[in-house]
């Protein structure tokens, strides 16, 4: 899912569908605020309240985490957006980073207890505010979920679903075979 225009906020915002709206409304209501400049140390913490949420481990090693944020730092092409409440506590936080063509949503975790104030939608529109204002033609792309729950939550910020295709060639004789018993077997 990709927005691909970001010049004129208030049609992006107009294109943002009611559920989405109603959350970052909930989000203000409930003084969740959007603040910048979270460690990747805490970041981390922050996105394994997800995989704890879903009883799974999560698949990524810290030190990844780490390489990939100083990688994006040296070149000026990363931010997290954290939020949290006048208590200080943490909701969740996104990291966002960008080319000369586009931003991508790359990763982001929530607090499972919170989620229901607001932060998630919250912390998206802040993320695509803050891309429209960097004086660059960029496009904001979700980088799209196989998760029915993710997927509607990125549609309901307006963005277009752009389709990509994996195409591959096999010379494995057991890899033709086994394709084949799938094509019989399937029907």
């Amino acid at each position: 899912y990709v927005i691909d225009d970001l010049k004129n906020m208030d049609v992006v915002y107009d294109a943002i569908n009611y559920r989405t709206k109603r959350g970052i409304k909930k989000a203000k209501k409930n003084n969740i605020r959007v603040e910048e400049g979270m460690r990747i140390d805490d970041f981390f913490k922050t996105v394994n309240l997800s995989f704890e949420r879903k009883k799974i481990k999560n698949p990524v090693k810290f030190e990844v985490y780490q390489r990939l944020d100083m990688a994006c730092k040296k070149h000026g092409c990363r931010k997290i957006f954290y939020a949290r409440d006048e208590d200080k506590n943490i909701h969740g936080a996104v990291f966002v980073v960008w080319d000369s063509y586009s931003a991508y949503y790359l990763m982001g975790g929530f607090d499972a207890e919170k989620r229901n104030m607001g932060a998630p939608p919250l912390l998206l529109w802040e993320a695509i505010q803050f891309v429209s204002n960097m004086n660059m033609d960029l496009k904001f792309d979700f980088e799209g979920s196989m998760i029915e729950e993710v997927e509607s939550f990125f549609r309901g910020f307006g963005a277009t679903q752009k389709p990509y295709f994996v195409i591959q060639k096999s010379y494995s004789i057991w890899a033709k075979i086994l394709f084949t018993f799938y094509e019989v077997f399937k029907k």
